[in-house]
Order: structure tokens, then sequence, then C-alpha cells
């Protein structure tokens, strides 16, 4: 199998200079499509789309933060490939099919390739194949251009739009109803700590402050619902080692594991929250030096350092049962903190972080924005901003709750 060599910007970048197969130009207008997601009582995230005739299309990009998928770009055979839990769908330009796992599956309207964009039609959506490969059904309604994820028929009643201007709706804390049959341990992680500051911001802002505020935010939202155990691996700002904080979620036998972590680039105009499973090799070389840079905390474990390695390189390398469940639990975690904030949403990737590695348990770590970038860091800063991000986050867990821990009928 080739190994992807082109992100996102990448591809992007080398398009500008690149022929066209279909301009923009042929879309009749843009189309905004409202995105419902079935069973949370959450109103619908409007998304950017395109109206071609009796078509609708929805981007590749969007595709891949609504489902949680990885998406790579092809742009010599004009390919793009979104991957979720090992299984890939691949869209051609100008194919009357689409490959999903390897199996072909005809198109209604060809994709669109543009500059910015491959365009997807929004009926592939509907089809069993893609509800297959997605774990979601979905139906879109064209006269409403609705587009509901969760239901393969419409939601009664359908969900009205929200007006721009309208208050917001407040989210109920336990929106599922009676779907637990016990109660999920949650093991939060604010990263760095005590003499590990992490990250510091242009304006002075430490990481380990950031993430410890968040951290006590969100472990808030959880117990205010009273279906979930929570547990911080620190409380203040002390030092913990990253085998400690994998050992805490272990031996209390967690159920999943979330590390809130902040972030830093060379170029301040870097911004947005990312959101990373645990993987031997990394997505692209960005996870790759971010991994590297949350990894260097091993440094402050002094004569522990050597030990503490074997046991984080050798001793859990053969803990993979928990890869696709990071995956998932990363892409729900994803598209709901997406319609919490205005700030981009980088997507879901993957690296070898070694706090993810130690714990036997779906683990994701959350870089919540970009301290060197001067908004992201004076909203990290905002009490509002970090419990609008949290409430995403939550918003992700919940959904997840439901998948792993719903009775049986």
């Amino acid at each position: 199998m080739t190994t992807p060599i082109f992100a996102s910007k990448a591809f992007r970048r080398f398009l500008i200079l690149a022929p066209l197969i279909f301009p923009l130009s042929v879309f009749a207008e843009a189309a905004p499509i409202s995105i419902a997601f079935a069973h949370t009582g959450n109103p619908p995230k409007i998304v950017s789309g395109y109206r071609l005739g009796s078509d609708y299309f929805l981007g590749a990009d969007e595709m891949a933060r609504l489902y949680g998928a990885q998406i790579y770009w092809r742009p010599v055979s004009k390919i793009v490939e979104l991957s979720r839990s090992g299984r890939i769908v691949a869209f051609k330009a100008n194919a009357a099919a689409a490959s999903v796992s390897g199996h072909a599956v005809p198109l209604k309207s060809p994709i669109v390739w543009s500059a910015s964009d491959a365009w997807i039609p929004v009926s592939f959506l509907e089809s069993p194949a893609f509800a297959d490969w997605s774990g979601t059904p979905a139906f879109f309604d064209q006269r409403k251009s609705l587009l509901t994820i969760g239901e393969s028929k419409p939601l009664s009643p359908v969900i009205a739009p929200i007006h721009p201007k309208a208050a917001p709706v407040a989210k109920p804390q336990v929106p599922y109803g009676r779907i637990w049959v016990r109660k999920l341990r949650i093991v939060v992680d604010p990263g760095h700590g005590g003499k590990d500051p992490g990250a510091r911001g242009i304006h002075g802002a430490l990481e380990k402050d950031i993430n410890l505020k968040a951290a006590l935010e969100l472990v808030r939202l959880l117990k205010k619902t009273g279906v979930f155990d929570v547990r911080l691996t620190r409380h203040d700002d002390t030092f913990v080692s990253l085998s400690k904080r994998s050992e805490i979620a272990n031996k209390w036998k967690a159920d999943l594991f979330v590390s809130l972590h902040s972030n830093a680039a060379q170029n301040p105009r870097d911004s947005g929250f990312e959101t990373y499973f645990m993987s031997e090799k990394a997505s692209d070389p960005h996870a790759q030096r971010l991994a590297e840079f949350e990894n260097s905390s091993i440094n402050y474990e002094s004569k522990f350092r050597q030990q503490a390695e074997v046991q984080m390189l050798l001793g859990e390398l053969s803990k993979t049962e928990y890869v696709n469940a990071s995956s998932e639990f990363a892409g729900l975690v994803s598209r709901e903190t997406s319609g919490e904030v205005n700030i981009p949403d980088k997507g879901v990737a993957q690296a070898g972080f070694y706090v993810l590695r130690g714990t036997h348990a779906p683990a994701i770590l959350f870089e919540m924005g970009y301290l060197t970038n001067a908004k992201d860091e004076e909203d990290l800063r905002s009490e509002s901003f970090r419990r609008r991000l949290m409430r995403g986050l939550y918003s992700g867990i919940v959904d997840y709750a439901k998948k792993i821990n719903h009775p049986k009928k």
C-alpha cells in the first residue's frame, strides 16, 4: 500500500498551480446545508455546500470532520481518501463510482475537483455502503437542505433552522436518557505541571496552568451528569510523570482517558484545536513533532528516565487493541467540539504519545489551541471560551459512552 504523502494543506498549495478538472464555477450556487445529529437534542450545524442541478455537494474536508476520519490527497491521480478505523473510502475525479473498502459503489454524480477541496455528492452519504463504512446511517432532506446523521428516515418533528440572532440553546446535561448500565470511569489528565511548564504563550500564559483550568471544567461537567466516575491525574501544580499518569488510569481500570494540552508552533498564525490518538507511526510530520515535544516531559523524570523509557517504549507496545476505539472516540470529540468554538478544527491525527501508549483504555490527547497564536492564547485564558471548548469535549465523551455502554436489548 502506498503511503500518503500529501496532507490537506500541502495538497491545496499544489493545486493552486495545477490545472483543475472542474472549475468551481460549474456549481449553480452556494447552498448552506444543515447538519443534524439524531437523538442528541442539539441544534443543527450549518456548513457550506454547493448545488449543481438537483444534486448537493459537501466538501471532503467537512466530511472528514463530521465522521472523524483522516483525509489523504493524491494530486497526481486526482484521488481523495478518507480513512476511519483502518477502512478507506476513496473518490476519484470524474469517476462514476467511489471505492468503499475496495468495493465499487456507484455515484449519482461524479465528485467535483476544485483548488480548495473535493466536493462529494451528498446522496452518497445515504448509501448503505457508506453507512457501513461510517457506522452511521444518514438521510438528506433536499427540500430543507437538512442532512440528518444517525437516522435513515426524516426526523419527526424536523428540527427547525436556528435563526442567526437567536439565543444559544442550552445543552441538557444528560441528553440521552437512561442509557448506561453502569457508571463509566473517566480519567482526565491535565498535561505537564510542576517543574514541567509545557508550552509558553506569547503573552506569558503557561500551558500547565491552562490545562489544569480546562480539566477542572471538564470534570465539573462530567460529574454534574451523575453517570460518570471521574478522576484527575493531578489536582494542582504538581509534576506527575508520563508513566504515572497512565498507571493511575490502569490501576483504576478507567474506561476512557483524556489528556488535555495546549499547542505551540514557530508560525504565530497557526491556530485551532486538534484531537490525537495513539499510533506507532505519526500521520504527518506535524503530528510527529508534536509527539516529540509532548514526550519530552520524560526529561524531567531525572534518574528514573531510563526506566520510564523502557516501560513506555517496550512494555506497552502490545497494547494495540484500543487503537480503533481511540480513533472513533477522537472523531466524536472533534465533531462535537467544532460546533462549540470559533477556532479552526484541525481534525484528527495520530502519533506515538507516551502517555497514550501506556494507557489500557480508549485514549485521546486533545490540543486545545496554540499559545503561540495571540487570539488562541487570549481565548484559552478566557473562562467562557474554555467552558465552550470543554462542553464540546464533554458531548463527544457522552456520544462515545452511548456507543460502548448501551444496555443490550
